[in-house]
């Protein structure tokens, strides 16, 4: 059983934590000195935010959503679209450690 699978079983099960930030709470602050970097750092930073956003809405519908009420099927859809967006945001964010790699040896060798 993969990741979406764990997620269901464990939404299924009303196991899912109440509290988990997904987004750092001076986002604003962050994409604002991303900027300074690049525009273009700024907006895939930004990106990244929006898949955990989304991905969040997800998992706290799973959580609210009522067990007996709602099916197995249910909890496997909708895991599968918050894993698909947390690999996005992933890949994202491993792009956004590039761009600061590559700007802090730029920065180095000017």
């Amino acid at each position: 059983m993969g990741p979406p699978g764990k997620l269901a079983t464990a939404a299924n099960q009303g196991a899912l934590p109440y509290s988990i930030a997904w987004v750092p709470a001076n986002e604003v602050y962050v994409i604002e000195s991303a900027r300074r970097v690049s525009r273009d750092f700024a907006l895939r930073l930004a990106g990244a935010f929006d898949y955990l956003r989304s991905a969040a809405e997800i998992v706290n519908g799973m959580r609210m959503a009522e067990r007996g009420r709602v099916g197995d099927d249910f909890f496997r859809y909708r895991s599968g679209q918050a894993i698909e967006l947390l690999s996005h945001a992933k890949a994202e964010l491993q792009r956004c450690r590039t761009d600061i790699y590559n700007y802090s040896r730029d920065a180095g060798t000017t």
